[in-house]
């Protein structure tokens, strides 16, 4: 396949950060792919520019178009042949190296090429499987994961799910000041698909090495939290990528020996397609993979939004102790109001036109799930968090269409066990720091807050 028509395209010059905090009007004013610092601070105040003039915008920087409208996005995501999932965390921005010390710049620069080479490191043949595959190749293995990955077997690891909650709960109440990320809003999620994968999960160092830490996604979308990470790979040696196919590399070899029915991946070693084949090592390391930022990290954003919302409403927190009903809604608003993923790409295979406006073959999309979910035309007030919303599960956190998230139902039963834990166990929480000042990531496709310092009283 050709590459995508990523284009450059004249324009008055980009914003600069606005010190003066000048009123901005246009979607002209911000730059969202090149992470302006007032854009990142606050990307729902382009949003709303977008959706009310521009929901189809040719971004300045590289023509890319944003597309904002909840009905064009569900749209779009409906026609996978006309809108290529190839690219779906957009163009690679490599880091830029130049301001190095010289003794690191050139072992950087080779780490760089090695991560864009199959088999630089080990023997391993990079597969697209799940959110980078298109059918048919998609149908084939996405089929596949549903039969082992869905809502009735995340429906049978609750209770294991509520059992770590409550392990991790107890400490929280325990020390009653946390940081609600590294106390509960990580570690739930990670252990969880921990030992869904087969991980120690006794052994904290093992899992933060294979899976990077609470802010292991940081880095897609972001070339400096990448530049940052190849210098630490240079200095140490070591990387979480490559440990993470080392450790897997050999337990599929070894599950391959010796099967153990009922464990996800020795199941998906195993399991046939329609036609009686089963998975290569390199397919299902592919699969494997997509759990490494994606089967954690966005979770935590989630648990730690929902957290902020009750520290900081203290009727909130009241009314949802009180009607333990409302957990869900909890956490599907919280999914709405700040989406983890906040969006992603596609690339336009033929002419298409995106809410009515025309689009070339080979363009480059970006559909806006944060924008989406402020939607008037579809949400009501959408600036405001409400539990109380009729269609509060119409949210795109997950995307939509064949590549819609097929961990959501585990991220939903993270989120409504760990909040019932704390109802069970807390009478409130108080947010201990400045909300300006949260500590948040700082990319266009990964957004939640990366500290939360609370104060957790006990029931």
């Amino acid at each position: 396949m050709g590459r995508p028509e990523v284009r450059r395209v004249r324009q008055r010059k980009r914003p600069a950060d606005n010190p003066m905090g000048e009123a901005r009007t246009s979607p002209e004013d911000y730059n969202l792919l090149g992470r302006e610092k007032e854009t990142m601070r606050d990307p729902y105040a382009l949003y709303k520019l977008l959706l009310a003039g521009a929901p189809v915008f040719k971004e300045p920087e590289h023509g890319i178009y944003l597309v904002s409208r909840y009905e064009d996005i569900v749209e779009m995501k409906r026609q996978p042949r006309r809108f290529s999932n190839r690219m779906p965390t957009g163009p690679m921005r490599m880091p830029n190296v130049e301001d190095l010390p010289p003794e690191l710049i050139d072992k950087v620069q080779q780490l760089m090429a090695d991560s864009s080479t199959p088999n630089a490191t080990q023997n391993y043949q990079q597969i697209a499987t799940l959110l980078a595959a298109d059918p048919p190749n998609h149908t084939r293995y996405r089929g596949m994961t549903n039969k082992l990955f869905n809502t009735r077997t995340a429906k049978g690891w609750e209770p294991r799910i509520r059992e770590i909650a409550d392990e991790l709960m107890a400490g929280v109440i325990e020390q009653g000041n946390v940081d609600w990320v590294t106390a509960f809003a990580h570690p739930l999620p990670l252990r969880t698909v921990g030992e869904i994968l087969g991980v120690p999960t006794d052994d904290e160092e093992l899992l933060d090495k294979l899976f990077g830490g609470k802010t292991a996604g940081d880095a897609i979308g972001n070339p400096d939290v990448m530049l940052e990470r190849l210098v630490d790979q240079v200095n140490t040696g070591t990387s979480t990528r490559n440990e993470y196919y080392l450790f897997f590399n050999d337990r599929i070899r070894e599950l391959r020996k010796r099967p153990i029915p009922g464990d996800f991946l020795s199941d998906l070693i195993q399991l046939p397609d329609d036609e009686g084949n089963t998975l290569s090592d390199d397919e299902i390391l592919s699969v494997v993979s997509h759990f490494q930022v994606a089967g954690h990290e966005t979770s935590t954003k989630m648990i730690t939004q929902a957290m902020y919302q009750l520290a900081t409403n203290f009727d909130l927190f009241a009314e949802i102790k009180k009607n333990r009903n409302l957990v869900e809604n909890l956490v599907e608003e919280s999914l709405r109001y700040e989406a983890p993923v906040q969006g992603l790409f596609q690339i336009a295979e033929e002419d298409v036109e995106v809410g009515g406006e025309p689009i070339p073959k080979g363009s480059m999309l970006m559909t806006i799930y944060g924008a989406a979910n402020r939607d008037p035309s579809r949400f009501e007030h959408p600036d405001t968090f409400n539990v109380h919303r009729h269609n509060v599960r119409a949210h795109l956190s997950f995307g939509g269409g064949i590549h819609s998230c097929p961990g959501k139902p585990f991220a939903r039963a993270e989120g409504v066990q760990g909040f019932h834990s704390l109802f069970d166990r807390a009478t409130s929480v108080t947010l201990n720091e400045d909300e300006d000042g949260l500590a948040r990531s700082l990319s266009y496709i990964l957004r939640g807050i990366s500290e939360l310092n609370i104060t957790v009283m006990a029931a």
